[in-house]
């Protein structure tokens, strides 16, 4: 447990995010890397997606309707994953991950 704390939620400031999203960036971290999860939060937010958490990032997520970043969160991590080139080895994972998560929505 403070291992996933440390290394993954206190890094992508996950206390600070919304509720909604906080998991599904935590999720991200652990599964593909902070910087990843957090370009990912970015691009799902409309600011730069230089990997760091900084106020602008904090703004302007928190500025969005929980539900629309929440599914443009989604589409930027499916987009990312069918990217890698060993998508056709484990790409059926990371969907099968990803139709979870969704499944736990805004919760």
């Amino acid at each position: 447990k403070q291992l996933y704390k440390r290394d993954y939620w206190d890094k992508c400031r996950c206390d600070e995010l919304p509720n909604a999203i906080r998991f599904h960036v935590f999720d991200v971290a652990v599964n593909s890397g902070v910087v990843r999860a957090i370009q990912t939060l970015q691009q799902a937010a409309g600011v730069k997606d230089d990997g760091i958490i900084g106020p602008a990032t904090l703004a302007a997520v928190r500025s969005k309707e929980p539900c629309e970043l929440l599914l443009s969160f989604y589409s930027f991590r499916i987009a990312f994953y069918t990217s890698i080139g060993t998508f056709g080895t484990f790409g059926k994972g990371w969907m099968n991950r990803v139709a979870s998560n969704l499944k736990i929505g805004l919760k």
